[in-house]
């Protein structure tokens, strides 16, 4: 789901491909011939700040595959920066791989072309696995929620998380309102982003467009912008240099994620997110619904349609318990949902017919919805 108006996604293309001019020369330069011999820690830095960078922005204006490369070419950067993973030959020919499909990814915006990012994800994480000493080999894959006051409003990867925290880092969630606080300051949300990346690490950061509400909601004047965020600062220092009342400046509580077993022997899996209950097997995957949804619930439906992405190549939803009134309160996540699965190859569907009062609830919308019969399954076509 891409936000933001044209403007600023040409800003955001024009930084990024200024960052990644000179990259695969400086790529290039970085290798080394031996583990013992030193690195170019200037280079490795101009490197990674170039994918940090992206990172931010992608984030931001809610490109989530190019977030996704980009977070995984900074990871491995950031083992590179501490000197845990030597840029040898083999390194350095998968990081040239990474960036030459971020170029062309970037470059391509707003057209239909596809690219497997999920193979490209997997060779970063195989080098960043093989380097690391056995017993932090599992960070690679695992996950960490990051909640504010008992809300979960990001799950991202242990190893990147582990990185950016090292040097006694304090991590918080910056709560900006894209109406007060960035647009009727005259600022951009990428000079936040900019900003922001000159006294820390940006860890993730998304607009919270769920709690915006649709046409029927009440009228808001704000829009949530979210930013996990490391700093050496403590929160009053942070508030200052960010301009954001402190109360907007919270610390974060972490709690690690496990991640379901994979089991070649077909063995089913199951996890829960608040009400919503998550099942696999192989590349098969069950969400259940609950009989009840309400607007707490949507970052846990969030996190569990994300877990569902990177397990799973098939995903039914199952709405046999679901009250009609609340299967309204997850029709944008799960729109949003089929957007990324298609975008990635996957299949999202629905066991059974939508209620009617959803119909037409997308009508008045104007959303391009049809209802395709598949044996007994129904699927969004978005």
């Amino acid at each position: 789901m891409e936000l933001m108006n044209d403007e600023i996604m040409q800003s955001f293309v024009e930084d990024s491909m200024e960052h990644l001019d000179a990259i695969e020369s400086d790529l290039m330069d970085m290798e080394i011939s031996s583990p013992e011999a030193p690195i170019n820690e200037d280079l490795v830095n101009s490197i990674f700040r170039a994918a940090h960078s992206i990172k931010g922005g992608a984030g931001m204006l809610g490109l989530d595959d190019i977030k996704s490369l980009a977070h995984k070419l900074e990871n491995a950067l950031h083992m590179v920066r501490n000197r845990e993973l030597a840029p040898l030959e083999q390194v350095v020919s998968t990081l040239l791989q990474g960036f030459d499909m971020l170029t062309k990814m970037i470059q391509s915006i707003g057209s239909d072309a596809s690219f497997d990012v999920e193979s490209m994800n997997s060779k970063l994480s195989t080098i960043m696995h093989d380097a690391l000493p056995d017993e932090e080999k599992t960070s690679v894959d695992a996950t960490t929620e990051a909640s504010v006051d008992g809300r979960k409003l990001f799950v991202v990867d242990s190893l990147g998380l582990q990185l950016s925290l090292k040097g006694g880092k304090y991590l918080y969630i910056l709560e900006y309102d894209l109406i007060h606080d960035i647009q009727r300051r005259d600022r951009t949300p990428l000079q936040v982003i900019k900003d922001l990346q000159d006294t820390g690490e940006i860890i993730d950061c998304r607009v919270d467009i769920a709690s915006v509400g649709d046409l029927d909601s009440e009228l808001t004047s704000a829009i949530p912008f979210y930013v996990l965020y490391a700093t050496i600062l403590d929160a009053q220092y942070t508030s200052t240099l960010c301009k954001l009342d402190e109360n907007k400046v919270k610390p974060v509580t972490l709690e690690e994620v496990a991640e379901p077993a994979e089991s070649p022997g077909g063995e089913v899996w199951e996890k829960s997110f608040g009400p919503f209950k998550l099942a696999g097997e192989e590349g098969d995957g069950l969400l259940r619904m609950p009989a009840a949804v309400d607007a707490k619930d949507h970052a846990s439906l969030h996190e569990a349609l994300l877990e569902a992405l990177n397990h799973c190549e098939r995903l039914k939803l199952d709405f046999t318990a679901m009250h009609q009134d609340s299967y309204l309160h997850v029709l944008e996540a799960l729109c949003r949902a089929h957007v990324t699965f298609q975008r990635r190859g996957k299949t999202i569907q629905r066991l059974g017919d939508a209620p009617m009062a959803v119909k037409e609830r997308m009508q008045r919308l104007g959303a391009p919805c049809q209802l395709c019969r598949n044996g007994e399954m129904e699927c969004f076509l978005i």
